[in-house]
């Protein structure tokens, strides 16, 4: 019994490999629609005999063929643009007037917010890639941990508030999320 399973599997294996014909000896429209990974072009024989036919077909599908459009907003990009937008609104607030209640400490307020955001959607987009067993000489791992550095400067240099030193946090939030960001580029 396995002998005659294993029989027809090399018959059906074997009359397929039979069955294709190389790249140019293709009618005209079958040579563009037909490729496989590696660029070597095959087509198993074709059921039809009328090959006008097939080219008629093949003109139909032609016109139904939906062009790739890369998706606009995926769950790495939200990542990245949240990281990008932490980094902006801290550089914003360091150059804007210190206020009470001005833009300096919305702007610091929109970092840090953006910052937990972006290590939030890191963690769930790329958490996978984060592996302690490579240690730090892995850039996914750097990355991660100057990341969340600098979003940890940017929430103390927030929780001190108008206090002295948290200058000295802000900026180190900032200088480590744009060593970690640039890592990635």
């Amino acid at each position: 019994m396995v002998s005659k399973i294993l029989w027809t599997l090399i018959l059906l294996i074997s009359t397929t490999v039979a069955m294709a014909e190389e790249r140019s000896q293709l009618p005209e429209p079958w040579r563009y629609y037909i490729q496989d990974n590696d660029d070597s072009w095959l087509m198993l024989a074709m059921a039809e005999d009328d090959q006008d036919k097939v080219i008629a077909t093949m003109a139909e599908r032609e016109e139904d063929i939906v062009p790739y459009r890369p998706r606009t907003l995926t769950g790495n990009k939200i990542h990245k643009y949240l990281g990008i937008g932490s980094m902006v609104a801290a550089l914003l607030s360091a150059i804007s007037p210190k206020e009470h209640d001005g833009a300096h400490e919305y702007l610091a307020d929109a970092a840090a917010g953006l910052g937990v955001g972006a290590v939030l959607t890191g963690l769930v987009f790329h958490g996978e890639e984060i592996e302690l067993k490579n240690g730090f000489s892995d850039p996914d791992n750097l990355h991660a941990l100057l990341t969340t550095v600098g979003t940890l400067g940017y929430i103390l240099a927030v929780d001190e508030g108008g206090e002295s030193g948290h200058a000295g946090l802000g900026a180190g939030g900032a200088i480590s999320m744009l060593i970690g960001i640039k890592m990635t580029w």
